[in-house]
């Protein structure tokens, strides 16, 4: 409960900040991939990518501690009795602050070491570094740096959380994400090295971890003193072990989360050569972000789900997995409807033409992201009602991408690729986390698809093509931007007529349950 006005203005603060850094993240995303293809060398481009598939490898050194440390911090801050309602809490609240925060700090930095060596040496053996310059050995060591440096940053952002500094976190790291954009933006036409890249990448997770740091051990010197948080009776062993002890069944989803999500992109720079994996990567990225911003709302619902799970109001949580998945994928249909319209348009003005791998590929993605839409909206629902039964859907899917991927990949090149993709989603998560949920939920699954998936995929189809024949009708070689904003609009015109005169009881629905408390608390 937030029984204070200050933890209030913290919250608020927190989420505003929250959002700004996600707005962040997507618009230099964006921008700094053009400056990337336009100043890096192909073959410096393509291990850009290897280095990000690689480096993501190291998050599977998260198994959870940040959630743990954050809610220990705060049941130690707030908690006045020995009285504990989590085991796990039980045993730590007795640790001082200091002690926490220094053993999670060591024991997470060297397990980030132990995975980023495990990074480098396959790294290292895959890729024929002979082949290629030493750049791309020593930028693949100054990547793994910054990303040790970015996931340890995660270990004070916790404590800080734990004492109800929501926003501090995100505002530093949108701060260092600006200086990383700026630095690029201005020296990289001057500097034009992958080397110079991965160096204000490290910097700028530097940056992020040293002022979180810094931030706490200024504002907390009572609970955190930095002069002597490193002696060796704060390092604690047995903080360590119970940590980890509960995040270890996490591992195999960490592990599963990675194949899916970078597997592709390993298989592609192992069949078809690390060169030729830029174009099949930046095809795809734009799809990451429709995900992304298809999936804002969803991200925002966690606790008003959790209210009405903790009530028992079941009729409510269903109205409102009808109405978050009606808009969401409301919203995810009408971009991917411009993306797949406007492919070669986009393509050509963000980093050139001959990067578009053609409609084929276009199409296979927008499938791809729709149905991860879905189901990732469906997943919040079952992780907020209080279960998680997918760890070993999550492992097979990442197993079926990688080896489905190898399989036609061989035949079909990058195409093969992205179908083994589609179809290691759809015959795991993609249909057993919607089973899963509507059977939780109590969820017809006919009267889902009568109701929702059916009249959705019909608008999609009947927009996409009222948008081409109105196209078809007026289009006069126009520029590419004049393309893009025609299409956009034409597209949102139809889709949001149609998914008004069909939805308009559940989108009504979304607006009392979130805008409209959000614009009565303002008021």
């Amino acid at each position: 409960m937030l029984k204070r006005k200050s933890d209030i203005y913290r919250l608020l603060k927190g989420v505003s900040y929250s959002w700004i850094r996600f707005v962040l993240t997507i618009g230099i995303g964006i921008f700094q991939t053009p400056l990337l293809f336009k100043y890096l060398n192909k073959e410096e481009i393509s291990f850009w990518y290897i280095f990000y598939a690689l480096g993501a490898f190291l998050q599977m050194a998260d198994l959870g501690l940040v959630q743990t440390i954050s809610r220990l911090i705060a049941y130690i801050d707030t908690t006045k009795d020995d009285r504990f309602d989590n085991d796990l809490i039980s045993k730590l609240a007795y640790y001082s602050v200091k002690q926490i925060y220094a053993t999670s700090l060591i024991s997470f930095s060297i397990i980030l070491v132990l995975i980023g060596t495990v990074s480098l040496i396959i790294y290292v053996h895959i890729y024929d570094l002979s082949k290629h310059s030493i750049n791309l050995e020593i930028s693949f060591l100054i990547y793994i740096i910054g990303v040790i440096f970015s996931l340890i940053s995660n270990i004070p952002a916790a404590i800080l959380i734990g004492y109800r500094d929501v926003g501090i976190d995100s505002g530093i790291r949108s701060i260092s994400q600006i200086i990383y954009f700026i630095l690029l933006f201005f020296l990289l036409p001057h500097y034009q090295s992958i080397i110079f890249v991965t160096s204000c990448f490290a910097l700028q997770n530097f940056l992020q971890f040293y002022s979180i740091h810094k931030f706490l051990c200024k504002k907390y010197k009572h609970q955190v003193d930095g002069k002597s948080l490193f002696k060796l009776d704060n390092i604690k062993i047995d903080i360590a072990n119970q940590i980890y002890k509960q995040s270890l069944p996490l591992a195999l989803t960490q592990l599963g989360a990675w194949l899916i999500s970078q597997g592709n992109i390993f298989v592609a720079s192992i069949i078809v050569g690390a060169n030729a994996i830029s174009d099949y990567a930046i095809n795809q990225q734009i799809f990451l972000y429709i995900t992304s911003i298809s999936l804002v709302i969803n991200q925002s619902l966690g606790p008003f789900i959790a209210r009405y799970h903790s009530k028992n109001e079941k009729e409510a949580i269903k109205l409102l997995f009808n109405s978050t998945m009606i808009l969401c994928l409301s919203i995810v249909s009408i971009l991917i409807i411009i993306e797949i319209n406007c492919a070669p348009n986009i393509m050509s003005l963000w980093v050139g033409s001959d990067h578009f791998l053609g409609n084929s590929f276009s199409i296979v993605f927008g499938i791809i992201t729709f149905l991860e839409v879905q189901h990732s909206i469906a997943g919040n629902f079952v992780w907020n009602t209080g279960s998680w039964p997918f760890n070993k859907w999550t492992l097979i899917a990442g197993l079926l991408t990688v080896g489905l991927g190898y399989f036609l990949g061989k035949y079909n090149g990058l195409f093969g690729i992205a179908l083994a993709t589609l179809i290691s989603r759809l015959i795991t998560l993609n249909w057993y986390v919607m089973y899963y949920t509507l059977k939780r939920l109590n969820v017809l699954f006919s009267s889902y698809i009568k109701q929702i998936l059916l009249p959705i995929l019909l608008i999609t189809y009947a927009t996409y093509y009222m948008t081409n024949v109105i196209y078809q009708l007026i289009n006069e070689n126009m520029t590419d931007i004049v393309n893009i904003l025609l299409i956009a609009i034409l597209s949102f015109i139809v889709f949001v007529s149609l998914t008004g005169i069909l939805f308009r009881k559940s989108i009504q629905f979304i607006y009392n349950t979130i805008v409209l408390p959000k614009i009565e608390h303002k008021i």
